[in-house]
């Protein structure tokens, strides 16, 4: 009969190099508070145009889901730290365009704006936007309902100090009609108080316009620049460059 060996498990050999533990993945959310908000500063989160409040919510969403502002979609605590950084690096453009589901900035894209958005992510906000839709036929917004509408900018837009005036469709009438006659006056006493309000609410406040619209505004401007000396002196800025 055949004898069975008994088969020994091969002896087992100490290693001299012994196994290293992985290193711990490291969270950007588990980093101390203090490491995080010194980071957020360095992040570029300024993106290429400005956004438009609308009540279409896809400009806003397609401006946080750019490469540049992945920081903002890790979790709603970083939202809420890096926010400010975000909101405080972009220009914001208020408006009265005349089509309340269109994506060009109107009232009712204001009111949905300012639910939607943490308040000291709206304090943070340096740059505003005026885009004005003014018709020498029509108004697209009363004159009660641009000064609510700036009305809430001062008091929720509590960073802001400069204002960029947009004009949209003014410059496509001869430059005689744009203030004369009966709703282009409106127009512009409602372009005026807008201003005025702004002017008079800091002394922080500065005006921002392109120059190609200031062929349009000069002389709404050149009525403002007695009672306001930064108009004047805006004025004579423009002229002198």
């Amino acid at each position: 009969m055949a004898s069975i060996k008994k088969i020994e498990d091969k002896p087992k050999t100490s290693s001299s190099h012994p196994r290293m533990a992985k290193p711990a993945k490291l969270s950007f959310t588990k980093l101390p508070a203090e490491i995080r908000y010194m980071i957020y500063p360095y992040l570029h989160l300024k993106l290429d145009r400005p956004i438009k409040i609308s009540p279409s919510k896809g400009i806003f969403k397609r401006g946080l889901k750019e490469q540049k502002t992945g920081i903002l979609r890790v979790d709603r605590q970083t939202y809420l730290e890096a926010g400010p950084f975000f909101y405080s690096q972009n220009t914001f453009l208020i408006g009265n365009s005349p089509n309340p589901s269109n994506e060009e900035p109107n009232l009712h894209g204001l009111k949905q704006f300012l639910t939607r958005v943490p308040k000291h992510h709206l304090a943070a906000i340096v740059n505003i936007g005026l885009v004005c839709y003014f018709d020498h036929k029509r108004s697209y917004a009363s004159r009660a309902e641009w000064i609510f509408m700036m009305q809430t900018s001062l008091k929720r837009f509590t960073g802001a100090t400069m204002l960029q005036c947009y004009a949209e469709r003014w410059l496509a009438h001869p430059q005689n009609t744009l203030w004369d006659g009966g709703r282009p006056s409106e127009n512009k006493a409602s372009m005026k108080k807008l201003l005025t309000m702004w002017l008079d609410s800091s002394p922080e406040h500065n005006l921002s316009i392109d120059p190609v619209e200031l062929i349009a505004l000069r002389p709404l401007l050149r009525e403002l620049t007695e009672d306001h000396p930064r108009v004047r002196e805006f004025l004579q800025s423009v002229n002198s460059s």
